[in-house]
């Protein structure tokens, strides 16, 4: 079933402002990476992998990626050690655009 074109467009524009906002704030750490202790600097990651899954794959993927971070997120953590900080994982699970034929 396809969206209405103007729930579609907003969709795509919501999309595209969090992509330029997780890139953003990804700029700004790499620009303040070294001010960072020695202990953080080495646990810090930026990751990146082509898949080759089904949809179900994906799906199943995904959900157990998050079912992994949640009791990390940071409003919600009640047990989170003195020395924790915020940090932000993003998580794009995308299909790869095939080329135009």
């Amino acid at each position: 079933m396809r969206r209405a074109p103007v729930v579609a467009l907003a969709r795509r524009e919501v999309a595209h402002v969090r992509i330029d906002n997780d890139a953003a704030l990804a700029h700004a750490a790499v620009d303040r990476h070294e001010e960072l202790p020695p202990h953080w600097r080495n646990a810090v990651t930026m990751s990146g992998y082509g898949l080759r899954v089904t949809a179900a794959e994906l799906a199943e993927l995904t959900a157990a990626i998050d079912a992994l971070l949640r009791p990390f997120i940071a409003p919600t953590r009640q047990d989170a050690p003195e020395d924790a900080r915020v940090v932000h994982l993003g998580l794009t699970a995308l299909r790869t655009p095939e080329p135009p034929t």
